[in-house]
């Protein structure tokens, strides 16, 4: 019974971290947009549920919209689309009891089976506003190709999905539900794909799973990070968390809040990006090196006899696991071997500091 009992608060702390990225990142996303444009913009969440689980934990879009009730500004601009096919009445009842809820215009609430209601009636052409797009699905027989396509491209959206590798792993090869990868996959190359997997298992199938996944959206302008998080009594992963956006600042952002949440972190500070009980432990395992070690022989190489600033080394990192202070950590120990002049110097700037604006030299001393 305990054992039970441990399961299940370990499913719920799956839920909560999940929640706490999404609201973190609306966050910071809602606060950029605010100081950089004056309109309307929008969160979108096709499958909202209704309100909160069993045990009384609110979902998502409430602490959305319990987030907006708290700044005026973002209240009275901030417009919502929540949809559930099941829970539409139940979703409205835990709204309407949110403390203030008359200060934020109003959430949109339908209840469209989003399998099978067109894209055109459930996310209109023309919407011209900046928006946040959350898909949470049970499983993956609702999302789509199109449909992630009609967001990425024509609404140009931030997108956080939802992807349960578990299921889609399952389902690769099971034609029963053929039809349905096509639509995740792409008809395309949905045969070639089905055909690797049948080769690869564990780890690399994982990888190619979900990098096949991500590279049909590529052409769409956007970049791509994830979270992973594992089975909490298995070591098998269950699902990730993966943002689109078409903007790089957001991919940082979101690392910088993934980075804080990962639950294992090598003994050089480089963080996991997952959510992993079963491996709860300081190590470097994941890594076939000490990760900054590599990152610093990567720098040398990647750029070498050329003159850089720091922020664009950085923003050069941003599609990898390392994050700004791992880079910086980098380039510190660097300097201190002698291998890269930094402009100014460590002599020059405050003590175990490491300004965006310093210059790099990826030069050998001896030849400047």
């Amino acid at each position: 019974m305990k054992i039970e009992k441990n399961f299940f608060k370990e499913l719920e702390e799956h839920s909560l971290l999940k929640s706490t990225l999404i609201v973190k990142y609306f966050g910071a996303w809602s606060a950029i947009i605010s100081k950089n444009y004056r309109g309307k913009m929008a969160y979108i969440d096709l499958f909202a549920g209704k309100g909160e689980d069993d045990q009384g934990e609110i979902s998502t879009p409430i602490q959305i919209l319990e987030y907006c009730t708290k700044k005026e500004e973002l209240a009275k601009r901030m417009y919502f689309l929540l949809n559930d096919m099941e829970h539409a009445t139940s979703l409205k009842s835990r709204i309407d009891k949110i403390p203030d809820i008359e200060t934020l215009n109003y959430p949109i609430l339908t209840n469209y089976d989003i399998g099978k209601v067109s894209i055109d009636n459930l996310l209109p052409k023309g919407i011209q506003i900046p928006l946040c797009v959350f898909l949470d699905p049970f499983g993956y027989k609702v999302i789509s190709d199109l449909l992630l396509r009609r967001i990425l491209i024509e609404y140009r959206a931030d997108c956080i999905l939802f992807f349960n590798y578990n299921r889609i792993n399952a389902a690769i090869n099971n034609s029963i539900v053929e039809e349905r990868m096509r639509d995740l996959f792409g008809v395309d190359n949905m045969n070639d794909i089905r055909e690797e997997c049948k080769s690869l298992c564990g780890t690399e199938k994982e990888e190619f799973i979900i990098r096949e996944f991500c590279k049909r959206f590529t052409n769409c302008g956007v970049y791509i990070y994830y979270y992973k998080f594992k089975h909490p009594k298995i070591n098998r992963t269950s699902h990730y968390i993966i943002l689109f956006s078409h903007h790089k600042v957001a991919i940082k952002i979101m690392k910088d809040i993934m980075y804080t949440h990962s639950s294992t972190f090598t003994i050089d500070g480089v963080g996991s990006f997952s959510y992993d009980k079963f491996n709860d432990q300081t190590s470097e395992d994941y890594f076939t090196t000490a990760p900054i070690a590599y990152l610093k022989k990567d720098l040398l190489i990647r750029y070498t006899d050329k003159i850089l600033t720091v922020k664009y080394i950085c923003d050069e990192y941003t599609l990898t696991p390392f994050i700004n202070k791992n880079v910086k950590q980098a380039l510190k120990e660097l300097e201190n071997e002698n291998l890269i002049i930094v402009t100014p110097s460590s002599q020059e700037r405050r003590k175990n500091t490491m300004a965006d604006k310093c210059k790099i030299s990826f030069i050998s001393p001896s030849t400047v």
